[in-house]
């Protein structure tokens, strides 16, 4: 006779009450972390309003960077006024001296500069009618000639010429008395210069 009060097979599994301590049974937690679950190590992502990545620096060293590349264009322009190594060790050797903090202004005329110049012709004078009349006419000296390369009149010679700044390398004075300057441009170049030429 069967036993009608007997629990059918399985019902066990379907029991929401405690598990029979006799029963092996094994519970397995997952150890992965959520999917959606955000890396507690990696910080939110910034971006600026153009949508570009940017990065955090730290003060001090943004101010060390910005040193070295403050650094590094002095050298650029100190190499650049220097055509050579002897050049540059003389020009180094003059600043740290201090010697080399005097500057000038040399004339430039249609690209050349100008050492010197001598008045060719001056005639100014005075009409019966009391108007003035100015005829001046100087001769121009080139960079590395010793000649009149250019006549020029002075009112034109006065509104055409430019300037450039010069820096002083050495001063000294010749046989009669005069003084001359060795100055240097921004390109590298060392000029030798009377000093009634300048500014």
């Amino acid at each position: 006779m069967t036993d009608t009060n007997t629990a059918p097979q399985g019902a066990a599994a379907n029991n929401n009450g405690p598990l029979d301590q006799d029963q092996n049974t094994t519970v397995t937690q997952s150890t992965q972390p959520a999917q959606n679950e955000p890396n507690q190590n990696v910080g939110p992502e910034k971006k600026s309003k153009n949508g570009k990545k940017m990065i955090e620096v730290e003060e001090d060293a943004l101010k060390s960077i910005l040193a070295k590349q403050e650094k590094m264009e002095n050298e650029i322009s100190i190499l650049r006024q220097a055509s050579d190594k002897t050049r540059l060790s003389r020009v180094e050797e003059l600043r740290s001296q201090g010697k080399l903090i005097k500057k000038v202004k040399l004339n430039v005329y249609d690209g050349k500069v100008i050492i010197g110049w001598r008045k060719i012709k001056d005639d100014v004078y005075m009409d019966h009618e009391g108007r003035l009349h100015e005829d001046q006419i100087i001769g121009i000296i080139y960079e590395g000639e010793k000649d009149i390369c250019k006549e020029l009149d002075l009112r034109a010679f006065t509104r055409l010429v430019t300037k450039i700044d010069v820096e002083v390398l050495e001063e000294s004075k010749d046989r009669d008395g005069n003084t001359n300057l060795l100055v240097q441009t921004s390109d590298g170049r060392e000029i030798k210069i009377d000093i009634n030429f300048i500014n």
